[in-house]
């Protein structure tokens, strides 16, 4: 995935199962590189809490 794309893929099915994310979230989700958004995608079933987002997060 690449740049904006990533990022959507991210925080479209985020905000489906949190709700709105906090804005501290979404700059810290925006910031980040490729593969870690990668990681997040790969893995949004497993995220049961926002919180467990910080443990992808560089």
């Amino acid at each position: 995935m690449s740049g904006n794309w990533a990022c959507l893929v991210v925080f479209l099915p985020l905000n489906k199962k949190f709700g709105k994310l906090p804005e501290d979230y979404i700059a810290k989700i925006k910031k980040q590189k490729d593969e870690v958004l990668d990681a997040i995608a790969d893995n949004i079933f497993e995220i049961s809490d926002i919180s467990q987002i910080d443990d992808y997060l560089v």
